[in-house]
């Protein structure tokens, strides 16, 4: 089993973490504001349950509505404010994924 140690107040660039990420693809990375390095420990089953059924939810709603585009646990957002997060699942509004496309 592979593992990660981070120093306490280590910092790394958005550069950096790219190239971490790439090089540590089995492990779930995240990057904060601040610039801290943020390992993502596997959900328990109750979790993983859980996270499934409303998968399930908002694939039959975003199917029937086609209001928007969702994404699953292995995408990986680069926010506003500098963090990298990579959220449970997530949705988009349609015409504001295809502006983000766009630019």
């Amino acid at each position: 089993m592979n593992t990660i140690k981070i120093p306490q107040n280590f910092y790394i660039t958005p550069s950096q973490f790219a190239k971490l990420v790439t090089a540590n693809d089995q492990v779930r990375l995240e990057l904060t504001a601040g610039g801290e390095l943020v390992v993502m420990p596997p959900t328990g089953g109750e979790a993983g349950n859980f996270n499934f059924l409303l998968y399930k939810d908002l694939l039959l709603w975003n199917e029937r509505s086609q209001l928007g585009v969702g994404f699953d646990a292995s995408t990986i957002f680069a926010l506003p404010n500098g963090a990298m997060r990579s959220p449970d699942f997530a949705w988009a509004q349609r015409q504001r994924w295809e502006a983000l496309n766009q630019q």
